[in-house]
């Protein structure tokens, strides 16, 4: 059995595969989850696939998504960093990392000869 799959078809269909961010967003446009893609197509989809398989909690989001949203981004890393900025912003109820800004994403530049760039996570302390 499919979960909600008829309901948004087309929406899904319309998805590009490429990397992005998606949004599920409830009836009074709240948003509920944020993730992040190297394909959009193929990770939304496969929330609305065999129900079987999913969590309580993700089943109870999916009853309560109402449209699904999506940002499209060149890389996966920028959509990690775009991930990591909307769930800060909008503090979704389904997204338990992040939400309460203990963890955060950050861009280091090595002192090399040949400086890199990597994107790191960090985890705020308490004190």
């Amino acid at each position: 059995m499919q979960v909600r799959q008829k309901t948004f078809q087309k929406t899904l269909q319309a998805l590009p595969n490429k990397p992005g961010v998606y949004q599920f967003i409830d009836k009074n446009s709240r948003v509920l989850y944020v993730g992040k893609a190297k394909d959009l197509k193929k990770r939304v989809s496969s929330y609305f696939q065999k129900h079987e398989a999913l969590s309580k909690d993700k089943l109870a989001l999916l009853l309560k998504i109402n449209a699904v949203s999506h940002i499209i981004t060149d890389t996966e890393t920028e959509a990690l960093l775009l991930e990591s900025t909307l769930i800060k912003k909008y503090k979704p109820r389904y997204n338990v990392i992040l939400r309460d800004d203990k963890y955060y994403q950050y861009i280091k530049i090595t002192k090399e000869p040949w400086p890199r760039t990597m994107i790191l996570s960090a985890m705020l302390s308490k004190n």
